[in-house]
């Protein structure tokens, strides 16, 4: 794996370097979306080519937490780990033979939050609240709330509806319940089975012994009821 780290006013040269490093990647990610402007330059990134390179891109104009403590990181090479699974190329827009994008940015959120804050389970969950204030917060965010937002096929209008962070906060909530269940390595066993050819529907029945329609209405009402909701 190749880390390209950079600032604001390096951006050209890493959009460069990027380009020569991955040319069939979407480079222009990082002037559009990781480093739009200097105070939302921010962003991460892992990108994986058909040879199986991967690139680790981080951005270091904003040093907030997120980008010393190690969680930006962790969360980033967890995605490094769902693309060697898949063993597929990055693509962008990611298509239906991905799983959903709640399950990838859910699943890193949460595994950034497990191997920084591993030493206790109150550091962990401090830091989960610091992640998901908005999410606790806001009291329409219901067990029917959850359960209509966990779609698989997620048409364009989903990403309209609801904002971008429930598939990061949200989306880490249902990975620590299917943790909870069968352990780490069985989130992780969804990606090799659906690089392998299974939808994530049939991944995850074959992975946790029931359908994902049959579990979702108990999922989403362990989630509410963390959140104190019903």
């Amino acid at each position: 794996m190749i880390v390209l780290s950079f600032g604001y006013d390096d951006r050209d040269w890493a959009q460069a370097q990027m380009k020569e490093l991955h040319p069939k990647s979407t480079y222009q990610w990082i002037t559009f979306t990781a480093c739009a402007t200097r105070p939302t330059c921010w962003g991460g990134g892992v990108f994986t080519d058909d040879k199986a390179n991967s690139l680790l891109v981080l951005t270091t104009e904003v040093l907030d937490d997120n980008h010393t403590s190690g969680t930006l990181e962790a969360h980033e090479y967890l995605h490094a780990i769902q693309q060697n699974q898949m063993r597929r190329a990055t693509v962008w827009p990611e298509t239906s033979e991905w799983p959903p994008s709640w399950y990838r940015e859910g699943q890193a959120t949460f595994a950034q939050n497990a191997a920084i804050y591993y030493q206790s389970f109150d550091l962990y969950l401090k830091n989960r609240r610091y992640t998901s204030e908005e999410l606790i917060k806001d009291s329409t965010i219901t067990s029917a709330w959850i359960q209509e937002f966990f779609v698989v096929d997620q048409p364009q209008s989903w990403f309209g509806k609801y904002k971008s962070w429930r598939q990061y906060d949200l989306g880490a909530r249902m990975v620590e319940v299917l943790t909870a269940i069968k352990g780490p390595k069985s989130t992780m066993e969804i990606w090799r089975l659906v690089g392998a050819g299974l939808t994530f529907n049939a991944a995850f029945e074959k992975v946790y012994e029931i359908s994902f329609d049959k579990a979702l209405p108990i999922i989403s009402k362990a989630i509410a009821l963390d959140l104190g909701r019903s």
